[in-house]
């Protein structure tokens, strides 16, 4: 029977008609009833009103666009979803097709599927993102991104894989699962002190993608510890290198450095050399004398004596261009200071910093003494250690000498009238 609106029931009864039973049960229709439509507010202050399942016992409300296409076009509440076997929970569909179900035993809520397997389910739609966090705008970069693929973006739009991450990541420990030819699960990767660590115990191969070949093997063994380098001649060797090998930080070799090539193979180890650095000192230690010579020749330039700590060449020059020179004075005199030096005999002291010199007397200056007459002739190591300058000491010698002879000549001038003055008056 048709439902009357308020203003079609208001004009059967006005006032001086006689309203039918018709009439009446118009009314009647038009009007909710508690039994029947199931809608309720109960006795009692602040209770809300009550909805109760109306004909199928699963269905509560429907939510219709017009009264037109209310049944091709609504949202429906439903207690129980529509299938066999479903658990009773809150349910909204549009029509026929799931959109949200919170289920009421353990609180599950799935989104687009009635049986979540999980606190949230979301089920995967084709063509349709599963989880957006981020901007609205589809070409702007979410937060967070799940297609409908299951595959997961972080600030990045169309994620290409599993997990797609534009920008840094960090985390405090990371476990490898799946098995590859080169990675098991013995294998870490992780940050300590500011330093990066690769630890596996089954040892390191590296090798290109597209080869079976291993071309550097590192063997974490802790008998071994080696690196191999596995050439195309199938030769193993611990180190080949066709230009330079370059390390930031230290390179033991305890066997020693050999290079064979050539017709004067080289050696260096530590029973017959060592360079090395002690106390931020640099030091060549050698047990025997130390040769310097031109490339193609057999001449010694330079001979380091280890045992007598004496340096033999053919000779020694310094910077003296006097372009490379300014405020150029002459040396005052200087016969009176040497009057003050004395040259000495000594012997080395037995001191660490004496080690190896030759223990026969010496001949020379006290570095102490000279300072004090000639300090341009005396320096001193970080350690505040004294040395002497004795080629300089020549140009002191020169100008003592033109000093002597200037003398000399003076005297000359002085008794030349005597000395003719006095062969005259012999008989």
């Amino acid at each position: 029977m048709p439902q009357k609106n308020r203003a079609e029931l208001k004009d059967r009864f006005k006032q001086g008609d006689k309203p039918t039973q018709q009439d009446f049960s118009d009314v009647f229709e038009s009007f909710l009833n508690i039994k029947e439509d199931w809608l309720k507010k109960p006795e009692g202050v602040g209770k809300p009103l009550r909805l109760m399942p109306q004909s199928e016992p699963q269905n509560w409300l429907d939510f219709c666009v017009s009264e037109v296409n209310c049944d091709t076009d609504y949202w429906r509440l439903h207690h129980q979803p529509p299938g066999q076997n479903r658990k009773p929970g809150f349910h909204l569909s549009y029509v026929s097709q799931s959109r949200l179900y919170i289920e009421k035993e353990h609180g599950k809520t799935g989104l687009g599927t009635c049986e979540p397997q999980a606190k949230l389910h979301v089920q995967p739609t084709a063509g349709l993102d599963m989880l957006r966090v981020g901007s609205e705008a589809p070409s702007e970069k979410p937060a967070l991104l799940i297609n409908a693929a299951g595959q997961v973006g972080i600030h990045q739009v169309n994620p290409t894989c599993t997990l797609d991450i534009q920008g840094e990541a960090q985390a405090s420990g990371w476990g490898l699962t799946n098995r590859t030819d080169h990675w098991e699960k013995n294998g870490t990767l992780y940050q300590h002190n500011e330093r990066v660590y690769l630890t596996t115990d089954m040892g390191l191969h590296l090798r290109r993608q597209s080869e079976t070949d291993t071309a550097f093997h590192f063997d974490t063994d802790p008998n071994q510890r080696t690196l191999t380098i596995h050439t195309k001649s199938g030769d193993q060797k611990s180190i080949d290198a066709k230009g330079i090998i370059s390390c930031q930080s230290h390179m033991t070799c305890q066997g020693g450095v050999q290079i064979k090539a050539g017709s004067a193979p080289a050696h260096w180890n530590e029973a017959d050399g060592g360079f090395y650095r002690y106390r931020e000192r640099w030091y060549l230690m050698v047990d025997n004398n130390l040769y310097f010579r031109k490339k193609g020749t057999k001449n010694v330039a330079f001979h380091f004596d280890i045992d007598s700590a004496t340096l033999r060449a053919n000779k020694f020059q310094q910077a003296s261009d006097r372009r490379l020179k300014t405020n150029i004075k002459p040396l005052e005199p200087v016969l009176g200071k040497i009057k003050k030096l004395r040259g000495v005999y000594y012997e080395w002291r037995d001191h660490e910093r004496t080690q190896g010199y030759s223990r026969e007397p010496q001949i020379g200056f006290i570095a102490d003494e000279l300072q004090a007459v000639f300090p341009q002739l005396v320096s001193c190591d970080t350690d505040k250690f004294k040395y002497v300058d004795y080629g300089r000491f020549t140009v002191v010698l020169l100008e003592a000498m033109k000093q002597q002879q200037h003398m000399i000549e003076t005297l000359q001038e002085q008794i030349a009238p005597l000395l003719l003055t006095h062969s005259k008056e012999k008989p």
